[in-house]
């Protein structure tokens, strides 16, 4: 066996890639989602014929005596049914679901009840009486004080923490990046020790870095993420948060000091020597390289990354394999733009559109790319093409109005102008078009 909690550790050192067939891209389990498998692999054959034995043995001791006493049935004979069938329900559910250490205090709890009802000779009763009211009082507050005091530390601390996680994504989704560095300030200050609040709290900073104005800010988010990295206990140190120092520095470089791509660098390629068939990787490492500058590395590294497909797809899970096709060739087009080789990038931005045709976003670049190599036609009927997807989205009536403005057609630029304000009225960059061309001497209202 390889310990307990550790099947994701190694399930993802021998990731396939066609695993694909039977799991979604880039995953890999870290449980079997069966009790007899899950100890199997944590704790070996030894382990599992360990365990067997001893819950079978206290098993088999309570079916002989029940029936031993099937016919003058006391107290322990119905004690004994009660904990027997508390004991194959949880048996019976973690056959399809997988026992965390909670779940595990529990089955030995009752098989320790089992083996002291088997075992015991005699009954017993404890009498206070003899005791002092002093001493019961003292020990009745020892123990009240015990309880409480495990109860908020294991039940109320996490709870009020999620709550401020909580509050922290519901900021993020406003982009009120002040009161979500906040919540996630409070919600690390309470529950400290909790590996998910720290993996959560990097990405809340992380992903506030481009909101922030003052290099200052920056500075002091950085540190503060870089103490939650170096948090991390050794033992816990696996893909995911190989991945999640990767990517912070990765993001440091882009707004803080290229010094820290170096860094961002070794994670990737520890990643990659790590797992080499997980496509994200290279997906995030390509972009590293794009934002440092260096763009033939980019190309490279995506390529390696579309080479590491899956070669045969389910049907269930071709979406994820052409979504993941999208990702690489977007970011190609974005690439091949930053060298200025704009033929190329229109290239990758259709090859992106063919595997994901779904995607709103990829019809606006198309069709920005060609008006710039002055393919009008062609810029005209990406934008038609998104409509039909999206038509609800005002974008695209309003791209055309820029186009007819540029062109000097200015009653049909105000014709698209105003499609796009009925749209959405609200919009006051369309609505400052729309006044802006009937105050125009060749476009009457």
């Amino acid at each position: 066996g390889f310990g307990k909690d550790t099947q994701g550790d190694i399930f993802v050192r021998h990731y396939d890639r066609n695993w694909v067939l039977s799991e979604n891209l880039n995953s890999f389990p870290d449980r079997a989602h069966n009790l007899i498998l899950d100890i199997w692999l944590e704790f070996g054959l030894i382990g599992l014929a360990v365990l067997a034995t001893f819950s079978l043995y206290l098993l088999i001791k309570a079916f002989a005596y029940l029936l031993r006493h099937r016919q003058n049935r006391d107290n322990k004979f119905y004690l004994l049914i009660c904990l027997m069938a508390s004991l194959f329900a949880y048996f019976f559910t973690a056959l399809f679901g997988f026992p965390l250490t909670t779940h595990y205090l529990y089955y030995y709890w009752l098989l320790g009840l089992l083996a002291w009802l088997l075992f015991s000779q005699d009954e017993w009763e404890l009498n206070l009486n003899k005791l002092s009211l002093a001493f019961k009082w003292t020990i009745t507050v020892i123990v009240i004080s015990f309880v409480a005091f495990f109860y908020y530390l294991l039940t109320i601390k996490p709870f009020i923490a999620d709550c401020f996680y909580m509050l922290a994504k519901r900021s993020e989704v406003k982009v009120e990046c002040a009161k979500t560095l906040y919540y996630a300030n409070r919600m690390l200050d309470i529950w400290p020790s909790s590996l998910k609040l720290k993996e959560q709290y990097v990405f809340l900073n992380i992903n506030c870095l481009p909101f922030l104005v003052d290099k200052s800010d920056v500075i002091v988010l950085m540190n503060n993420v870089l103490n939650v990295i170096d948090s991390y206990p050794p033992q816990e140190v696996g893909y995911p948060i190989l991945m999640e120092q990767a990517h912070a520095y990765s993001v440091f470089g882009h707004y803080l000091d290229a010094k820290y791509y170096k860094q961002a660098e070794d994670f990737y390629l520890a990643i990659i020597k790590l797992s080499p068939d997980i496509t994200v990787t290279y997906q995030d490492y390509a972009r590293m390289k794009m934002w440092a500058g260096d763009y033939d590395s980019a190309v490279r590294i995506v390529n390696q990354g579309l080479a590491a497909l899956p070669i045969s797809i389910s049907l269930s899970h071709q979406i994820d394999v052409d979504k993941q096709k999208y990702t690489f060739y977007d970011l190609l087009g974005k690439i091949y733009i930053q060298k200025n080789d704009l033929p190329e990038a229109l290239k990758y931005f259709k090859l992106a559109q063919a595997a994901n045709p779904r995607e709103v976003l990829i019809y606006q670049k198309l069709s920005d790319l060609s008006w710039r190599l002055k393919q009008t036609k062609e810029a005209f009927d990406w934008l038609e093409k998104g409509k039909q997807i999206s038509p609800a989205e005002n974008a695209w009536d309003y791209n055309e109005a820029l186009y007819y403005l540029e062109q000097k057609k200015m009653a049909e630029a105000l014709t698209a102008a105003k499609r796009a304000l009925e749209l959405k009225p609200e919009d006051k960059i369309v609505k400052q078009l729309v006044n802006s061309l009937i105050a125009s001497n060749k476009a009457k209202p």
